[in-house]
């Protein structure tokens, strides 16, 4: 039996939202600024019965996905500054830069053993440094 045929033959029991169906229009009466009991008697009336609460869940999940979906790659770089303000944010910059990751990195990480003396060092050498500066630009 080829993957055609047993999808011919047997219907999947993966659990699904009922909300699922009505999403676009859920998401459109809710950024309409319908309320969730107004929307929730919507369903209803087609036959989906559902919690206020359950609703307001889902209208969530939704907004986040769609978030998540509409980041940006990286943080957009101010062109407008004068050169003076632009070369003061440039270490803010790279520290708000959101780069990808391959998650065998991060088990490698997890792995290793971590120095917490060094660490401690190089933070606090980072710290006297930074109040240096700041005492020089004052």
């Amino acid at each position: 039996m080829d993957i055609e045929d047993f999808m011919r033959q047997t219907q999947p029991k993966a659990k699904r939202s009922r909300l699922e169906l009505f999403k676009e229009p859920i998401l459109l009466l809710n950024s309409k600024g319908y309320a969730n009991w107004q929307v929730r008697e919507w369903l209803v009336s087609n036959g989906v019965v559902i919690s206020t609460e359950g609703l307001r869940k889902f209208i969530n999940k939704q907004k986040k996905a769609v978030a998540r979906k509409e980041l940006p790659t990286s943080a957009p770089k101010p062109d407008s500054l004068p050169t003076g303000e632009n070369d003061q944010n440039k270490d803010e910059e790279q520290d708000n830069i959101q780069t990808a990751f391959n998650p065998s990195d991060l088990r490698e990480i997890r792995e290793k053993k971590i120095d917490l003396a060094a660490l401690s060092k190089i933070g606090k050498d980072l710290n006297r440094q930074r109040k240096k500066d700041e005492n020089s630009r004052n």
